[in-house]
């Protein structure tokens, strides 16, 4: 398992989804597409409903409803979040990974501990490593879901997506509750009339 795993989701439930039975929102039409873009140019064979069930446990795919602090969030059809997704400080409290600051806040704005970012919730060691321009903007955004898809597609297929789902997925989520969460949801947004809250 890679050091990036474990902190990469750890944090972003609390954020807004609660526990993995509750209900996610269908994901946008224009997320599809994206998803869909980031697994064909992907360099390894990969599903877009793998990319789509990651973002749905991830960000609700960038529609967070219920953050305190910023209101809801929403994905814009350039895919873009309307503000930043932002996990808990990655604190080492309340089950969380201690991360300590790494990039001044550049990323994240908290200069005393990293936190997860964006619609597929990169810690920013992780997006230093693997961010990619996937809308061709010239910018690097984690909290665009075009730069954040193909990012995701990236390290993904870096971990063998391809010759194993499960265990590049376990090493994404870091547990097996949110695995299958994942599944569940990569299976709605191939059945989209059982998605629940459709």
């Amino acid at each position: 398992m890679h050091a990036w795993v474990t902190p990469l989701l750890t944090a972003v439930f609390s954020l807004w989804a609660g526990p993995p039975d509750g209900p996610v929102l269908p994901a946008p039409e224009h997320a599809i597409t994206v998803y869909r873009y980031a697994a064909a140019t992907a360099p390894c064979p990969l599903d877009w409903h793998t990319l789509g069930g990651v973002a749905a446990v991830a960000s609700n795919h960038g529609q967070i409803t219920a953050d305190e602090s910023t209101g809801p969030i929403t994905l814009d059809d350039s895919g873009n979040t309307s503000s930043p997704i932002l996990s808990e400080a990655l604190d080492g409290q309340a089950g969380r990974a201690r991360i300590d600051d790494s990039e001044q806040g550049a990323l994240d704005g908290d200069r005393d501990f990293d936190r997860a970012v964006g619609p597929f919730q990169f810690i920013p060691a992780t997006w230093a490593q693997w961010g990619l321009d996937g809308n061709g903007d010239g910018t690097l955004d984690p909290n665009n879901v075009w730069d954040a898809s193909v990012s995701a597609a990236a390290l993904l297929c870096d971990h063998d997506v391809s010759g194993d789902l499960d265990g590049a997925l376990t090493a994404y989520f870091g547990t097996d509750e949110y695995l299958a969460w994942f599944h569940r949801r990569a299976d709605e947004l191939r059945e989209p009339r059982t998605m629940s809250g459709a």
